[in-house]
């Protein structure tokens, strides 16, 4: 019996648990995505990515704020900032924002050109915080340079799928 790439990444995602604590509409566009991606063989991981940091938030009105609502469209409710504010300043960025009943404040540069690793640091003690298993974890060796990419899983299922 032939196996095909998608099917062979699949089962090993599978194997390690990638799925099971996704929501079933997150695990659902991630098997279609990694389907689309297995022809770049180098990095069939491609698929994994559902957050890219890429030019695009830049372009909003408060680049902040676009990233966050980046991570909480991508990680299918497991993160859901409210009460999202920037306050604006000569040598920082205020970004203040809650889930659930904790409050989380960062200072960050005024310009929002390159995001410091305390942004995503922030995403994920938010998540974990508010009791969700699953981080977003930066995916490195991607096609697009320099530019992160996140995929949401839990760390157990990462660090098995890397081994």
């Amino acid at each position: 019996m032939t196996t095909t790439k998608r099917e062979w990444l699949l089962a090993g995602l599978d194997g390690c648990g990638w799925f099971a604590a996704l929501p079933a509409d997150a695990a659902q566009d991630i098997r279609r995505s990694v389907g689309e991606t297995t022809t770049d063989w180098l990095r069939p991981w491609i698929g994994l990515v559902g957050v890219a940091v890429d030019s695009h938030y830049l372009l909003e009105e408060e680049p902040y704020a676009a990233l966050l609502v980046q991570f909480a469209r991508a990680s299918y409710g497991a993160f859901a900032p409210a009460r999202v504010t920037i306050t604006p300043g000569a040598d920082a960025a205020r970004l203040t924002f809650s889930v659930g009943a904790r409050r989380y404040e960062l200072e960050l540069p005024p310009e929002p050109d390159e995001i410091p690793p305390a942004f995503y640091d922030t995403v994920n003690r938010a998540m974990k915080e508010s009791g969700s298993p699953l981080r977003f974890i930066r995916i490195h060796q991607l096609n697009w340079g320099a530019v992160p990419g996140f995929a949401l899983a839990l760390p157990s299922a990462y660090k098995a799928a890397v081994k």
